[in-house]
C-alpha cells in the first residue's frame, strides 16, 4: 500500500515503523516461504513501506512499554489458545491497541486472528 492509498482510505498516518522494519521483512519473508504471496509482491510491499516512510506517512511513535506489556499478558491469557498467537503477535496487536488504532495491516494469519478478536479491522496488504 502506498502513502496515497493510506491517506485516501483514511488510515492513520501515525504508524509504528522504525524498529519494526526487520519484523516487516521477516513477516513478508514467511508469507513468501509459505506460498501466501509471490516474491515480487513481498518486495513491492517492502518498497512501499520505504516510500511511505520517506514521504512522512509512516513515522516512529513512542509507546508506554509497561502498558503495552500488560496488554500482551491480557491478550495471551484471553486469546492465545483460540488463535495460536505468539508473543510477537501479541506485542504487535497490543502496540496497535495502545496507539488507539482501529485497523491493523498484517498478512500474518495468527496476528490477524488476534487483531480481529481484539476488535481491530484487519487489512492484508497482499490482497
Amino acid at each position: 500500500m502506498h502513502s496515497d492509498e493510506i491517506l485516501r482510505h483514511g488510515y492513520p498516518a501515525e504508524i509504528v515503523y522504525g524498529r519494526r522494519r526487520i519484523g516487516s521483512r521477516q513477516g513478508l519473508g514467511r508469507s513468501t516461504a509459505r506460498g501466501e504471496c509471490r516474491l515480487e509482491q513481498s518486495n513491492a510491499a517492502l518498497a512501499n513501506l520505504d516510500t511511505d516512510a520517506t514521504a512522512g506517512v509512516l513515522k516512529h511513535t513512542a509507546l508506554e512499554w509497561d502498558e503495552v506489556w500488560a496488554r500482551v499478558g491480557i491478550l495471551a491469557r484471553t486469546h492465545a489458545a483460540a488463535t495460536g498467537c505468539r508473543t510477537f503477535d501479541s506485542l504487535h496487536v497490543a502496540s496497535a491497541l495502545q496507539l488507539g488504532a482501529r485497523e491493523m495491516v498484517t498478512s500474518d494469519g495468527r496476528q490477524a486472528a488476534l487483531a480481529r478478536k481484539s476488535g481491530l479491522k484487519v487489512v492484508n496488504p497482499l490482497l
